[in-house]
């Protein structure tokens, strides 16, 4: 026969709970002690997850920091590569034509300095020759038995000739201006020549000690440094690709394992709490739909529990069955229970 239920100590928040000394309250002390056992695992457990997800958001910090310096280093490096290194090998190629450009031409320029300073000496010598004939025309002119002749062509005798017909009319107009030009003309033309070949020549040996060929070497060495400064920025920027490929990689593996930890501890937290609200509600468990009533037998004492699980059915059926009908009602669900 079932003991009378006598006062227990308050283990549900303030609540006082009755304990039961029949073969009920035996049963339900040996689940509760299994209970209790269980929960310290599975609060054990749940200790065990959390940490695991404190270490793997550290992880994620860690990973999520590499992927950002790693971005930050492969853009210096690739917008080196398309700031400079593309640019450096191109302006290496436009150097090496505009040399061979340059050296071209400049073998030109020399060519036709030799050729304006041997033309020069040829017209120096023919100026020479112009300059001698002056003189000799010069010494005909004052030359006494031409006193006549330079009288008549003139039309003035020469200073120092007699000439019986005093002034006469020029056989010849502006004989004596010509004359005059052809004597002293051709030593200023001898003095112009030779400036001009002195000039040409200094202007010769300037050019000859330019010496663009020189350049040769220079844009050989200039286009070898670029291609290798091209090439170690090119090899940095793919390795930071890759290592940026990498960290990428890691990350999604880092957030991946961080979500599954974050439902994990979700589930072991929802066993531990289910179990904790199991043992609380064996250790004081009174069903408050039971209703004691006195002298009928006790038929309608499960009568509230029945109507509170009708509750729940109508709730459930409300959730998934409540739909417009094909004539635009609702359905009509006409349960019992």
């Amino acid at each position: 026969m079932q003991k009378n239920p006598s006062p227990q100590h308050d283990r549900n928040g303030g609540k006082k709970c009755v304990e039961n000394d029949g073969p009920v309250g035996s049963i339900l002390s040996t689940i509760v002690k299994e209970d209790c056992e269980k929960i310290k695992v599975l609060v054990g457990s749940l200790t065990e997850v959390e940490r695991n997800r404190s270490g793997l958001r550290r992880i994620h910090e860690s990973k999520k920091c590499c992927l950002l310096e790693t971005e930050s280093n492969y853009q210096i490096y690739r917008n080196l590569e398309l700031g400079v290194g593309v640019e450096l090998i191109q302006a290496s190629a436009e150097i090496k034509n505009d040399v061979a450009s340059y050296i071209i031409t400049n073998g030109k320029l020399a060519d036709t300095l030799k050729s304006i300073v041997t033309k020069l000496k040829d017209a120096k010598e023919k100026f020479k020759e112009l300059n001698k004939a002056a003189d000799d025309l010069d010494t005909c002119k004052k030359d006494k038995c031409s006193c006549t002749q330079i009288t008549i062509l003139t039309g003035t005798a020469p200073h120092g000739c007699n000439d019986d017909q005093g002034r006469r009319t020029a056989a010849c107009p502006d004989a004596e201006k010509i004359l005059h030009q052809l004597i002293h003309k051709p030593e200023l033309f001898l003095h112009e020549i030779g400036i001009s070949l002195n000039s040409a020549a200094d202007v010769a040996g300037i050019q000859t000690f330019m010496n663009l060929d020189s350049l040769n070497p220079f844009q050989d060495k200039f286009g070898t440094s670029a291609a290798s400064f091209e090439s170690y920025i090119k090899e940095k920027m793919n390795k930071g690709a890759d290592d940026l490929k990498t960290c990428q990689t890691e990350l999604e593996a880092s957030v991946i394992e961080l979500v599954k930890t974050d439902y994990i501890v979700y589930r072991k937290r929802n066993e531990a709490d289910g179990e904790k609200e199991t043992i609380e509600y064996l250790c004081c468990h009174k069903c408050e739909c039971i209703v004691e009533v006195q002298g009928e037998d006790g038929k309608d004492r499960l009568k509230q529990c029945k109507k509170w699980i009708c509750d729940i059915c109508e709730n459930v059926d409300n959730i998934y069955c409540d739909y417009p009908g094909q004539d635009g009602g609702e359905h009509d669900h006409d349960q019992s229970y």
